[in-house]
């Protein structure tokens, strides 16, 4: 047999229950807010943005079509150095480039140097970024520069 109470059931108040759910919404609703503030304000460093999922199908794409349009490159590999220079690594199937060559490609990426700073200032406002600096080199098969090139915004 069950045991019976002699006394009254005690009545709780749905008050403190209410206001312990209160207390936990707003708690979420602020740790929602600082979040979606940091989210839509503030901005990822290059190094964030390659490292995402964006940012690798990014990378994949620029080295598919690179390959495909220069058929004496080796391979290209984009990285970030120091958190916040974004390097385009251009490897060729060479040991050296001679210094008409090189003085071709000197005068073409400072021709350039206008439109690139204007492209990287695009991809700061597109993905919200932080200012970062772009270098593109240009190395040999065994991967030692022939040609350095630095753009800042």
């Amino acid at each position: 047999s069950q045991p019976v109470s002699i006394h009254a059931p005690e009545k709780t108040s749905n008050k403190t229950q209410i206001i312990v759910a209160i207390a936990i919404l707003l708690v979420a609703a602020i740790i929602g807010g600082i979040l979606s503030w940091k989210f839509i304000f503030e901005k990822k460093s290059i190094k964030e943005y390659l490292e995402s999922d964006s940012g690798q199908r990014e990378i994949a794409s620029i080295k598919a079509k690179f390959l495909a349009q220069d058929p004496s490159a080796l391979d290209l590999i984009v990285k970030v150095e120091n958190d916040n220079t974004l390097v385009y690594e251009y490897k060729y199937n060479m040991t050296s480039i001679n210094a008409k060559d090189k003085k071709v490609l000197d005068a073409v990426m400072e021709q350039m140097k206008p439109s690139l700073q204007a492209e990287i200032k695009n991809i700061l406002n597109k993905h919200k970024l932080e200012p970062f600096t772009v270098i593109f080199r240009y190395t040999n098969k065994k991967g030692n520069k022939m040609a350095e090139y630095q753009i800042d915004v």
